[in-house]
Parts: structure tokens; C-alpha cells; sequence
């Protein structure tokens, strides 16, 4: 399924590939990033570089980060309950 991320503050979007359930590398991750956000030390959105409002579809994804990890995002879906996994 394609995921639509976009950031308010620098007028960017990116299209991503994602599955429900399996978890993004940090290097797909980092990549996101760079895409949304090209500053390194920007504080503009969040880990992925998302700000403002995202795109909503009744079959849309919805991204948290897993434990801990700030790099590690897993797409899940919308109407699922968005608790952390163990």
C-alpha cells in the first residue's frame, strides 16, 4: 500500500511503500527524513519529518514509533488500536 507523508513547514512530500505490521528499517527511515526534511539539525516536524496535517484515507496507514526506538516506525491499520507492540 502507498502512504502518502507530507511537511507543512518546507511544502514536501513523499510517497512510501508500506505494509501493515512490518516494521521500517532506519535506513528507510533516515531516507523518509531526508526527503521531508534536508536539514539535519531542523526541528520542523518529527522523527520521520512529518509536520501539519497528514493525508487521511479510509484505508490509510497510520505511523508510531515502536518501543522506544524514535527510528523505528511500523505501519498498522487505521482503524486498529494504536497501542505499542511489546
Amino acid at each position: 500500500m502507498i502512504l502518502t507523508l507530507t511537511n507543512d513547514y518546507h511544502h514536501t512530500k513523499t510517497t512510501v511503500r508500506a505494509t501493515p505490521g512490518q516494521k521500517f528499517s532506519r535506513r528507510k527511515t533516515t531516507t523518509i527524513r531526508r526527503r521531508l526534511c534536508k536539514n539535519r539539525k531542523c526541528t520542523c516536524g518529527d522523527s520521520l519529518g512529518r509536520s501539519g496535517q497528514q493525508p487521511i484515507h479510509p484505508i490509510a496507514l497510520k505511523l508510531f514509533p515502536v518501543a522506544q526506538d524514535l527510528y523505528s516506525w511500523m505501519p498498522v491499520e487505521a482503524q486498529t488500536d494504536l497501542t505499542l507492540p511489546e
